[in-house]
């Protein structure tokens, strides 16, 4: 679950301007990292792609398409909340109180622009530090 929830923290601080769902600097980091999923320093658009594609299917944990609050296991409830409300709060087009797939995933990526300083679609590391600078 720990996981999970790091995933989730880690597809909104790349997606979004705010880095408010991060503890801290280093833990900022430490989850730009983990976007960086083939390991070569640079986060492309496709890795955050894919990385949003992995947190919804964990989110909707009945494969309906939607999370919800019903898809919250009932053992870790308060945890998986805890974390899914930014995300409704930031995603949730509509105001439905769920979060469709496509409003997920078709979201603007914010963050991921605004770091990406040259416009190539991809984060080097010194852009990746030049962000840290500014949010820390």
């Amino acid at each position: 679950m720990k996981t999970v929830m790091a995933t989730i923290v880690a597809a909104v601080i790349v997606s979004n301007t705010s880095a408010a769902y991060a503890s801290n600097c280093a833990a900022g980091g430490e989850l730009y990292a983990r976007a960086d999923v083939n390991g070569d320093g640079v986060i492309t658009k496709t890795e955050v792609e894919d990385m949003r594609n992995m947190v919804f299917s964990r989110l909707d944990r009945n494969g309906d398409g939607v999370a919800e609050p019903s898809d919250a296991p009932r053992r870790f409830s308060g945890r998986y909340m805890e974390k899914f409300e930014p995300l409704l709060a930031q995603f949730d087009g509509n105001g439905d109180g769920r979060l469709e797939k496509s409003e997920f995933l078709d979201a603007p990526m914010t963050g991921f622009d605004g770091a990406d300083q040259d416009g190539d679609g991809r984060l080097t590391k010194s852009e990746l530090a030049s962000r840290s600078d500014r949010t820390c």
